[in-house]
């Protein structure tokens, strides 16, 4: 036989064989034979797509919103959460700095301090005061050792995030006590 004849061959049996398993287009135009009868995976019957169902889902989330997206937008954008953001890749810049220098111990405290301000920064009930002063004294003790030019320039920078913190006239929250039942219930 000629090869052309076997290509052909081969072309109608896959488009004979794909309507046969697809289906043609049923009335909706959903590219399914007739789409009532398709059983989605939640059990409903094929329906919930397009704008109808997206307008409908749009609704349900404007009358229904997240309550914890309300809270962590609020705590990442406070100015401890700028703070964080910020310190935390100046913490990381240093400790490499620090590895560089050979001085692997403190690498590590800085890169926990920055792995730490990450985790807070998503806290409402955060002392920050309380870290601001550990923070200090970490980097007296990075300054004692005597750091190259690059860790000081990260070292003032830090220093340059925590003045601005201190002046942005946020005070750090203090935890009463209907935030702590709250947070056991």
């Amino acid at each position: 036989m000629n090869k052309n004849i076997l290509y052909v061959v081969a072309a109608l049996v896959g488009v004979g064989a794909a309507v046969l398993l697809f289906g043609l287009s049923g009335p909706d135009g959903d590219g399914f034979g007739g789409g009532d009868d398709i059983a989605q995976v939640d059990g409903s019957k094929g329906k919930g797509k397009g704008p109808k169902a997206k307008a409908k889902r749009k609704d349900i989330e404007a009358s229904n919103p997240n309550p914890f997206a309300a809270e962590a937008s609020k705590n990442l954008t406070s100015s401890f959460g700028v703070y964080c953001r910020n310190a935390a890749p100046a913490f990381m810049n240093l400790a490499m700095e620090l590895n560089n220098e050979d001085q692997p111990d403190l690498s590590k405290v800085a890169r926990k301090e920055a792995a730490r301000l990450r985790k807070e920064r998503r806290k409402s009930d955060v002392d920050w005061a309380a870290i601001l002063v550990e923070e200090r004294e970490l980097l007296k003790n990075i300054e004692a050792t005597g750091p190259n030019e690059s860790a000081v320039g990260s070292i003032e920078q830090i220093r340059a995030l925590m003045g601005e913190l201190e002046t942005s006239g946020d005070e750090p929250e203090e935890q009463d006590a209907e935030v702590t039942e709250e947070a056991t219930e």
